[in-house]
């Protein structure tokens, strides 16, 4: 009978051999590298930065940076693949929901946590959106008016009496509120102005329709709400 041994680090150092190297994830490498060039592309300018300065600051060879990425501009567009993976992610969000109410509340919760901590590279989508393929650009788009209409079906379903260009509308002036405030306050002063289980869609006490900051209604159309230039999900 054969008996299978299994070396220890401690065995190994005392025999002279080097201990067993640990296995990387499958897929670690490439994800290291999309955080180190989300990073680069961040703090100096997507045209700014060179796959020579990515390889180096991920410590990979040019071969194997290529292996991964045939291009800057395929590495750009996996990064917003990977962040619009995260922002699309209703059902995940949504899924244990009690009724359309406690949906709401968390997708506005998802929204500020997703606005909160990935300020970097939603300040690279919006100022590189555009370096992207056209193919590219479009399915991000896609992605980004599918994620919309999620929330305009919820908020339709907690209250049936708006219509789908005021719901859009109220949606959008949320997206707008979240975005601004996240950018101007820190984490803890974002928290406490959305409020526990936020406040966004409270009612009036003679009405049953929601209420937005800024006091948004069906007169204030998508077009007014939607900043381009600051947010990237209109």
């Amino acid at each position: 009978m054969t008996t299978t041994r299994r070396t220890t680090k401690r065995q190994a150092d005392s025999n002279g051999e080097k201990p067993p190297v640990p296995k990387r994830k499958p897929g670690a490498r490439k994800a290291e590298i999309l955080d180190v060039a989300g990073d680069l592309f961040h703090r100096s300018g997507f045209h700014n930065v060179g796959m020579d300065d990515i390889g180096e600051a991920a410590g990979v060879t040019g071969p194997a940076l290529y292996f991964h990425f045939q291009s800057k501009t395929a590495l750009l567009a996996a990064i917003m693949e990977r962040l619009a993976d995260e922002l699309v992610d209703v059902d995940r969000v949504i899924g244990a929901a009690k009724g359309p109410a406690d949906a709401l509340h968390r997708l506005v919760e998802h929204q500020v946590e997703f606005a909160l901590n990935q300020r970097e590279l939603i300040a690279v989508w919006i100022r590189d959106e555009r370096s992207m393929p056209l193919a590219d650009q479009r399915q991000l788009r896609e992605r980004q008016r599918y994620y919309v209409g999620r929330w305009v079906e919820t908020l339709l379903a907690y209250n049936s009496e708006l219509d789908p260009a005021e719901a859009l509308s109220i949606v959008h002036g949320v997206f707008n509120f979240i975005a601004s405030i996240a950018v101007s306050l820190s984490p803890p002063a974002v928290m406490k102005m959305i409020g526990t289980r936020s406040s966004i869609f409270r009612t009036r006490s003679n009405s049953s329709r929601p209420v937005v900051p800024g006091s948004i209604t069906s007169s204030n159309r998508t077009s007014g709400l939607c900043l381009r230039r600051r947010l990237i999900f209109c």
